[in-house]
């Protein structure tokens, strides 16, 4: 099974981010977290608003990447987004045509426990650190690339459009 991350994989969420409040205020660098960025937002509260989730379009391509993924291997969308956004995240994936799969909104700490207990992933596409590093040692890991992870060094998808222009598809796990 392949568990595909959604915001900043598949999801624009720093964009959408910026667009609604501006750039950050750490000189606009976004290698740090949201909290240092914008020291002057709840950030907490701005994460649980459903309305913010549903504004954002998706990274260019990840639909039909993952089209293709899903005709070869089960998925399974796992975020760390909180359990209460789990009905408009489906909303979301659905409204944007992507694949039919599993959904799992298990916020930050529901997440790391999901990564490091279970057997079931085999591939882990994710922007953040913190995941990446979390997945059980039989977890295979790939940085979907941002500035916060360009400093990992482990397997990595630059764009889903790059991705799918040179055909490179994961084998069937």
């Amino acid at each position: 099974m392949i568990a595909i991350d959604l915001d900043d994989t598949i999801a624009d969420f720093m964009g959408g981010f910026v667009k609604k409040y501006g750039p950050p205020l750490c000189g606009g660098r976004l290698d740090t977290s949201l909290r240092m960025m914008y020291p002057h937002l709840d950030i907490d509260a701005i994460v649980r608003e459903p309305a913010f989730y549903l504004r954002l379009v998706p990274i260019e391509g990840a639909q039909r990447v993952l089209y293709k993924l899903s005709s070869m291997n089960s998925l399974i969308y796992l975020s760390a987004r909180d359990p209460s956004l789990q009905d408009i995240t489906v909303k979301w994936l659905r409204g944007w045509g992507f694949s039919a799969a599993p959904l799992i909104c298990a916020g930050t700490e529901g997440k790391l426990m999901m990564l490091r207990r279970t057997n079931f992933i085999q591939i882990l596409i994710d922007d953040m650190e913190l995941f990446l590093r979390a997945a059980s040692s039989d977890t295979q890991v790939i940085a979907y690339t941002q500035p916060w992870n360009k400093k990992l060094n482990i397997p990595r998808i630059n764009s889903w459009r790059d991705y799918d222009k040179r055909g490179l598809f994961m084998p069937k796990v």
